[in-house]
């Protein structure tokens, strides 16, 4: 074996050394590159995720945005320096202040805050005043302004007709009783010429007194009654002239009585409801079957269902909406699967543990009426599946069978509504004043939060006000007999 060269093993291991710890360098840096690389990538989607969430990226070259940022150099309200977003948000504030008034702490200003309060003056004044026959336009607040300015026009034209009749009788009057007076004058001046002449015959001749007597009676008979005759014409002028003004004050009164028109009560509709049965049940059989005395002559239709109550305990009131404590649970629930022309075959979905059904038991189902279509308003978020959530899907699903079922559904609650069912009552997020101002979604979600809240409230208390029914989910499901059905 020939020897080995100790130089070149020494170079061997220098270069060796040296070649590993390069790759370990280079490895190190590779892995610091790749770990700061990945986490800017996430930061990106993060970031481009959040400000997505406020406007997409395809929106930021739309018209919307270049319309934004040409108000900021043309209205002089705006800053320059403004974001496009804080324009908008404060072109909604200004909007929004000048249809609800300047903000308080009771009421800030909001887009939905504006819209309610528009919404609630053009039914305030539909119901209020009497608009020559037409009807204010609800989606239209420019055209409801314009409606009534026009129709107080018209009332203040004719006020201003009968301040000129009043003008122009009193000026009449006026004259009326300036001509009496210089008749009067001029009955005066011939009175005073009488006694002259009077005076003068007596002392030329004393033998004519008594005829000159009788003649000055004469003419102060005839001046006294002339005098009397326009007396009277006076009060009666006087008389026309109050009765026109009592007429402008009567037509004032009414003016005044347009613009604030005292509401009607209205009449609870609940006893003539929710007290009555809509069928009963004229036969049980063993199979989970029975039969009611309703039929396809009644508009039933097969999938309807009725919540089942004794036929001696009778059906409870709705109760209280705002929690669920007593709710109006009956024996069973059925659903129509048959229908017959006068009665129909139902199956049992839901028994009441310890009940058991018989003939002549009560069928309800608050929404269905053979004889009537009711009038629902369904307002907020619902949670049918009973796990916690409440989504807007599922006031749809609400919605679905109250149009299903023979009812209306309408948008806005006024003497014409029946019921108002209501979902979960809207969660305020907790957040302090610094999260807010520095995380505009979040305020968003608040403001959001906020304004649904508002309108939660508004509903239930204008629902009080017109002492309208109101009925929570589980209230209203157990009176239509679909409580359990609704979880599936």
């Amino acid at each position: 074996m020939p020897p080995v060269n100790q130089g070149s093993r020494a170079a061997l291991v220098v270069w060796t050394v040296i070649t590993s710890f390069l790759f370990i360098v280079a490895t190190i840096f590779a892995i610091y590159f790749y770990v700061d690389a990945d986490s800017s990538r996430k930061t990106a989607m993060t970031q481009s995720k959040k400000y997505n969430e406020v406007v997409r990226e395809t929106e930021l070259n739309s018209g919307d945005i270049a319309a934004l940022n040409e108000a900021k150099g043309n209205d002089p309200a705006l800053n320059p320096a403004m974001t496009a977003m804080q324009v908008a948000l404060t072109q909604r504030d200004n909007l929004a202040r000048k249809i609800a008034g300047p903000s308080t702490s009771d009421q800030p200003n909001s887009a939905a805050a504006a819209v309610s309060a528009a919404n609630a003056a053009i039914a305030r004044a539909a119901g209020r005043l009497k608009i020559d026959g037409k009807a204010l336009p609800a989606d239209n607040l420019v055209e409801a302004v314009n409606t009534l300015t026009n129709t107080l026009q018209n009332r203040q034209n004719e006020v201003n007709t009968l301040n000129q009749q009043l003008k122009d009788t009193q000026g009449q009057l006026a004259k009326t009783v300036e001509d009496a007076r210089a008749q009067v004058e001029q009955m005066t001046k011939t009175m005073e010429q009488v006694r002259t002449e009077q005076q003068q015959a007596i002392a030329n001749v004393s033998t004519v007194t008594a005829e000159k007597d009788t003649q000055i009676q004469t003419v102060s008979g005839d001046a006294e009654r002339q005098l009397a005759a326009q007396r009277e014409q006076i009060q009666s002028l006087q008389t026309a002239n109050a009765e026109l003004g009592g007429q402008n004050r009567a037509l004032t009164t009414e003016l005044n009585r347009i613009r604030e028109r005292l509401s009607e009560v209205r009449i609870d509709p609940t006893q003539a409801v929710t007290r009555v049965p809509d069928g009963r049940i004229i036969r049980v059989q063993a199979n989970n079957t029975v039969y009611i005395d309703l039929g396809g002559g009644d508009q039933v239709t097969p999938g309807l269902t009725f919540e089942v109550f004794d036929k001696g305990e009778g059906i409870p009131r709705p109760g209280d909406a705002a929690n669920d404590e007593n709710l109006p649970q009956g024996k069973a629930s059925i659903e129509v699967i048959r229908v017959s022309p006068s009665t129909s075959e139902c199956r049992v979905t839901r028994t009441t543990p310890g009940t058991a059904l018989s003939e002549g038991d009560l069928i309800v189902n608050l929404v269905y009426d053979k004889n009537t279509k009711y009038n629902f308003v369904v307002f907020g978020n619902f949670d049918l599946d009973r796990n916690g959530v409440a989504t807007p899907q599922d006031a749809e699903v609400i919605k679905r069978l109250v149009t299903q079922w023979g009812g209306n559904i309408v948008n806005d609650i006024n003497v014409d509504t029946d019921f108002v069912v209501l979902g979960r009552e809207p969660e305020i997020p907790t957040a302090t004043r610094a999260e807010l101002e520095s995380d505009p979604i979040l305020k968003a979600r608040y403001d959001a939060a906020v304004a649904e809240s508002e309108a939660y409230s508004q509903i239930s208390a204008k629902a009080r006000e017109y002492r309208i029914p109101i009925l929570n989910q589980n209230r209203f499901l157990y009176l239509i007999g679909y409580y359990n059905q609704a979880k599936r």
